[in-house]
């Protein structure tokens, strides 16, 4: 199967009185953790200032990839594919917003997608290999770190993402992150 990022998904979950109820959420990334398939993605959720419309949710989820029931890979905009998905996108300077217009209208052949955003070479999908596999041990570790690499470091941490494809980038690279911080502590004990 092939994962392009982002893809849109239509999910089957439980509302907060435990009745089933069908969510949409944008995946940025699919993993495998114990043996299963989970996709990273964000939820639309109710806006807290305005009833009427619908945002993404702040933080991401782990949706289990057996309570997907469509996914809807971007091909031309995201813009298209929400409305494809049954929803309408509106930008503000501050937020992007959600009005649900309808019912997905596109066919589930349009998933079927082979391109640079495959799994295979654009995802957080854990593998056999360990990112502790890209990294080059073979120099001995030194406390120097140039002025360079510190500024870097420094430029990305205040970064503020101008939208939502750049939020998207640096929740990617940070989640790569910490998956490379947490192998590295285990290669040291």
């Amino acid at each position: 199967m092939t994962f392009t990022i982002p893809t849109l998904l239509q999910v089957r979950g439980l509302d907060d009185d435990d009745d089933e109820c069908v969510w949409f959420a944008e995946a940025v990334g699919r993993i495998v953790k114990d043996d299963e398939y989970y996709y990273e993605g964000y939820y639309l959720v109710p806006s807290e200032t305005n009833n009427g419309y619908l945002v993404y949710d702040e933080t991401y989820d782990l949706i289990p990839e057996k309570s997907v029931m469509a996914t809807l890979a971007v091909k031309d905009t995201l813009e298209d594919a929400w409305e494809k998905m049954g929803f309408m996108m509106k930008e503000s300077h501050t937020r992007t917003f959600f009005v649900k217009i309808g019912e997905p209208t596109f066919d589930s052949e349009e998933s079927d997608d082979e391109d640079i955003g495959s799994i295979d070479s654009y995802s957080t999908e854990e593998s056999d290999d360990n990112i502790s596999d890209l990294i080059d041990d073979s120099e001995v570790p030194s406390s120097c770190v140039s002025k360079e690499v510190i500024g870097l470091n420094e430029a990305f941490d205040t970064w503020v993402p101008k939208d939502e494809k750049e939020r998207r980038v640096k929740s990617f690279i940070e989640s790569l992150e910490h998956r490379a911080a947490l192998e590295q502590d285990e290669r040291t004990f």
